[in-house]
């Protein structure tokens, strides 16, 4: 398949959303590993519905999120549950300003764990634009 194609050229081997819970159990939920996703409305049905999100900016993007750095954000609105992060992607894709537009953003999902009483970074993962796969593997071949 053009997935199992991507992940044998990258190095990192990404896997996608629709995998990631398969494969929760095998790689653990806390492993380096990211995925990607062209289709939010994927996560209604792949990601539990009490998931929280946040678009990370580029300085955020090496270091997992912090409690410290999670609560202020979750009390301010800046992490959004999975209705409002799909209507966010849908509006950023859908936006005519070049600066605001984002075709790919990296998302951290964020879950409140009861047990530690604290927020903590579960996954990490791209939103891309629809079609990237398709893309990608044209060039590839062109090269």
């Amino acid at each position: 398949s053009a997935a199992s194609l991507l992940q044998n050229q990258n190095k990192k081997k990404r896997i996608s959303a629709a995998s990631l819970l398969q494969h929760q159990k095998m790689i653990g939920v806390r492993c380096a590993k990211g995925w990607y996703t062209e289709d939010v409305e994927d996560f209604k049905k792949l990601f539990p519905p009490q998931s929280l999100w946040l678009i990370l900016p580029k300085l955020w993007w090496l270091a997992p999120a912090a409690h410290e750095m999670l609560k202020p954000l979750v009390e301010s609105g800046e992490i959004m549950t999975t209705e409002d992060f799909i209507a966010e992607v849908k509006r950023r894709r859908d936006c005519q300003d070049t600066i605001e537009r984002r075709k790919r953003m990296f998302v951290a999902q964020i879950h409140f764990s009861r047990s530690r009483h604290v927020y903590e970074e579960i996954s990490r993962g791209f939103v891309m634009e629809t079609s990237w796969l398709q893309k990608y593997l044209m060039k590839q071949k062109k090269d």
